[in-house]
């Protein structure tokens, strides 16, 4: 229960890592606009489709508001740092 715990925590930190680095590189405040938006026509994004990874396979990787493909490299991140999560619980607790 604790590595799925883990991993689910990992992937939200990715969401987070994705949103840090996003609005860094494009220069813009890490805080405001407070609520995420589309990469191609700055729609606000619905809460459900920032469920990590999850919102981008429901969506089948396009944006809800302008139909745009998106990157996938965003879930990958996700995935990646919940796997990470994931394995430093393992590592932690000596096992699964």
């Amino acid at each position: 229960m604790m590595i799925i715990l883990a991993f689910m925590y990992g992937t939200m930190a990715g969401s987070f890592f994705n949103m840090l680095v996003y609005r860094v590189k494009k220069g813009i405040h890490l805080f405001k606009p407070v609520r995420s938006f589309c990469d191609n026509c700055g729609a606000t994004i619905n809460p459900v489709d920032l469920i990590p990874v999850l919102g981008w396979l429901i969506r089948r990787g396009r944006s809800r508001c302008c139909g745009q493909p998106i990157k996938p490299l965003y879930p990958v991140i996700e995935l990646t740092t919940g796997v990470f999560f994931a394995l430093t619980m393992v590592l932690i607790k000596g096992g699964v």
